[in-house]
């Protein structure tokens, strides 16, 4: 019997596929990381529309960078600056170096919300605004305006205003801050069934720093096997560093990375060049184990290296969860979240006849079935995240080739340590 591989399809193909169209006022497009946004915007979303009359909004200026280094959509893009605010020209937004270009107008919302206060006559001739991780315009609008600067609010009741003259499309995975009262039409994607998503094979809870310690041991023990990276999210700049001295103390390689911005906290030489190799190239460079982010790369970093397979998110936020997660952009074995629930803790004691003798795949899979552990998603955890939590409750699991009936077969061997 012939196994049946299951197709996922991209956002453009699924919204091709059902004949939908953008109209005038706002547009929310929720749609799962990895699904293909960026492709969507500039190959679907845009067409046979002016690209002079576009502007598309980022949150941050690391998701800005990532579009002026895409070779395939840059060349469509002009790229806005503070110093251009001198030069906006007839009421709109083409202005310096852009004067003349069919160019997407590309900006952060923190220099949207700049240019509509200096500016506000600057838009006339925008028909199109697409905003990026929409909902994080609202909540930098909680997080950072005050009674001396409100640049979000600004920017956000510009791009309301717009929406009149305007087709508004709200992009986001997470859109849960978003007021639906506003939006013209919602295009909700996210339990499409078919559609291409970012995916991990066991997501494990933890609660408390204690826990991080313990689970960058445990990654020690696999990566010194399987040579595997790490990503970690945490928000604070002291938590970050307290992470990184962690990772130094059991022998692995770590490195940690926040805002440009903060003066007071200014990264080093090597920092700078593993941000620059990050928005770059997407890479983390390759002598490093663990790399640990905070909240200035959340979103906007796509990193893609191929041998890396663990994530955790110190953040009980399910849309920091969801965003710190997708920086990763592949599938994972294991996804690691902070929960405030009470944990169990599955306590495993194995039976004498598990333990000094070769374990072939067959075996393991009796063994898993024997445990039966399950995760978060109701599944079983089979072999691999079962020699994860072995190795964590002091098992040591070596893997040998050994010949069974003339056949080099593969075995891992169960012991106390």
């Amino acid at each position: 019997m012939r196994s049946i591989i299951k197709v996922e399809k991209t956002l453009s193909e699924l919204w091709n596929e059902n004949g939908y169209a953008i109209s005038d006022g706002i547009s929310l497009i929720i749609a799962p990381c990895g699904s293909g946004k960026t492709y969507f915007t500039f190959n679907t979303l845009i067409k046979g529309e002016k690209l002079e009359n576009i502007i598309y909004l980022c949150d941050t200026r690391n998701l800005k960078n990532a579009v002026a280094l895409d070779k395939d959509y840059s060349s469509l893009c002009r790229f806005y600056y503070k110093s251009d605010d001198n030069n906006v020209v007839s009421n709109s937004i083409v202005f310096g170096e852009g004067v003349g270009e069919n160019r997407i107008t590309v900006m952060t919302y923190a220099q949207f919300g700049l240019l509509s206060s200096n500016n506000p006559d600057a838009f006339t001739t925008v028909k199109m605004i697409i905003c990026d991780e929409a909902h994080q315009a609202i909540d930098y609008h909680r997080k950072f305006d005050d009674e001396q600067t409100q640049v979000y609010k600004i920017a956000i009741e510009t791009i309301n205003k717009l929406s009149k003259q305007a087709k508004v499309i709200l992009l986001s995975a997470t859109p849960k801050v978003i007021d639906s009262k506003r939006l013209h039409k919602v295009f909700d994607f996210s339990k499409e069934a078919d559609i291409k998503r970012l995916r991990e094979n066991m997501i494990i809870p933890y609660s408390t720093n204690k826990d991080i310690k313990k689970i960058i041991k445990e990654f020690k023990e696999i990566t010194l096997k399987q040579k595997i990276k790490m990503l970690v999210y945490t928000d604070r700049i002291t938590t970050v560093k307290s992470i990184v001295k962690t990772c130094h103390e059991v022998g692995l390689k770590a490195i940690g990375l926040w805002s440009l911005n903060n003066k007071d906290n200014a990264m080093s030489t090597y920092q700078l060049e593993c941000l620059d190799s990050i928005v770059k190239e997407s890479l983390i460079p390759e002598e490093l184990d663990i790399l640990v982010i905070n909240a200035s790369l959340q979103t906007g970093v796509n990193i893609k290296n191929k041998d890396i397979d663990w994530v955790l998110v110190n953040s009980t936020n399910e849309t920091t969860q969801v965003q710190a997660r997708s920086r990763v952009r592949k599938d994972i074995e294991v996804l690691f979240l902070k929960t405030n629930e009470k944990i169990k803790i599955n306590e495993i004691l194995l039976d004498d006849k598990w333990l000094n003798r070769p374990l072939t795949s067959k075996d393991k899979q009796e063994l898993s079935i024997e445990v039966g552990i399950f995760d978060e998603r109701g599944r079983l955890i089979k072999w691999k995240g079962l020699s994860k939590q072995l190795i964590g409750q002091g098992y040591s699991i070596n893997n040998y080739s050994i010949r069974i009936k003339s056949k080099i077969t593969r075995v891992s061997i169960i012991s106390k340590k």
